[in-house]
């Protein structure tokens, strides 16, 4: 099945859609991942000035999920160094983030940090670890 075809249903099918996609080598910054309505890729963007999404401007998926034409997005981010499970303020980045774009009118379905062989969605960790006003995360999930 080739990469346009594949549903993306969840946090696993991204990893490996990322991995596929970027293949062994480094990356730096982050990907983005354009969702359409039936959850397919319909597009790809990479930017190597953001390693984290405290910079992300909300404006800029904006324009990557009109461009791309997408329902949804999915962004992995590369960070380097060591390899550690994300931190409350990366949480907390996705969770400020989502909600701008939200307001927006684009769905951010998903952050996945990816350090070596490890990674990590950041929409599982906020819902285990909520903060008070993001329990409506649960309510939109990857398959809509």
């Amino acid at each position: 099945m080739s990469l346009l075809e594949r549903q993306i249903k969840g946090a696993d099918d991204v990893v490996a859609l990322l991995r596929e996609l970027v293949g062994d080598d480094p990356v730096d910054g982050l990907v983005v991942v354009g969702l359409d309505h039936e959850q397919r890729l319909c597009g790809v963007g990479l930017n190597p000035r953001h390693r984290a999404l405290s910079w992300v401007k909300v404006w800029e998926l904006a324009d990557l999920a009109a461009e791309f034409d997408a329902c949804a997005l999915v962004v992995g981010l590369f960070p380097r160094g060591v390899s550690r499970a994300p931190s409350q303020h990366e949480v907390e980045s996705f969770l400020d983030l989502y909600e701008r774009l939200k307001a927006a009118q684009v769905l951010f379905l998903d952050c996945i940090v990816l350090r070596g062989s490890q990674w990590w969605s950041l929409r599982e960790r906020s819902e285990k670890f909520p903060r008070s006003g993001n329990s409506h995360l649960s309510d939109v999930g990857a398959d809509g």
